[in-house]
């Protein structure tokens, strides 16, 4: 095993341990939410990943090649959904089983909390700010944490009890598989600077944990 896949083994592992921690992350807690706090929820997580385009963009604009400017490019194809809804649709039907619309919630936000818009920001600021290595590291920590946080994010959503037609949306984040398509230049950018990657993928790991403990104390206030 090489020392990238033991470095982010070791770095999956120490994240998931500490969202198991969470009262967030647990079913059987989540599951006796009231309806304002499911409602609460759907508002404050869609600016927790309904930014997540500006990052995209940002990112490409930066990008030194083709090559690395064509993988940013099929995320936000996927993203789009290709012959499908696009994930902004399907996150919008989910919300909609618990009295959120997600375009009143764009244009007039409830719940974008100064922690939220602080998530956001720091994203930005970090790819705007480092060298590439740094910023195309926290690109591809962000979609290895995909898996990870959509599969606690499914049995929380499967939790609230709604149909299973407005689970799709974290269904299909918990099964996507951007991360490989990262890969091989993240491995480049490790041969040429292993500091470099360490510094993203533990800023990603210490900005989303800060989110995800900020929205288990909101929930739970």
């Amino acid at each position: 095993m090489s020392t990238l896949k033991i470095f982010l083994s070791a770095w999956e592992e120490e994240y998931s341990v500490a969202c198991a921690r969470l009262d967030i992350f647990n079913p059987e807690i989540t599951a006796a939410l009231s309806p304002c706090q499911k409602t609460l929820f759907a508002s404050s997580f869609y600016h927790i990943r309904g930014h997540f385009f500006e990052f995209l963009c940002r990112l490409a604009s930066r990008a030194p090649s083709n090559t690395y400017k064509q993988v940013i490019l099929a995320n936000i194809t996927e993203e789009l959904g290709e012959d499908l809804k696009s994930h902004e649709q399907l996150y919008a039907e989910f919300a909609y089983r618990l009295d959120v619309d997600t375009v009143t919630e764009f244009l007039t936000p409830s719940s974008n909390f100064d922690y939220t818009e602080y998530f956001n920001k720091a994203h930005l600021e970090w790819i705007l700010s480092k060298d590439w290595g740094r910023a195309w590291a926290a690109f591809c920590a962000y979609e290895r944490l995909d898996n990870v946080d959509y599969r606690n994010l499914y049995a929380l959503a499967l939790s609230f009890n709604v149909d299973e037609a407005a689970l799709l949306f974290f269904k299909v984040h918990a099964e996507i598989g951007h991360f490989d398509a990262t890969f091989s230049l993240l491995e480049d950018e490790w041969r040429k600077d292993p500091q470099a990657i360490k510094d993203g993928f533990q800023f990603i790991a210490q900005n989303q944990l800060l989110v995800w403990q900020n929205l288990n104390n909101t929930l739970f206030a």
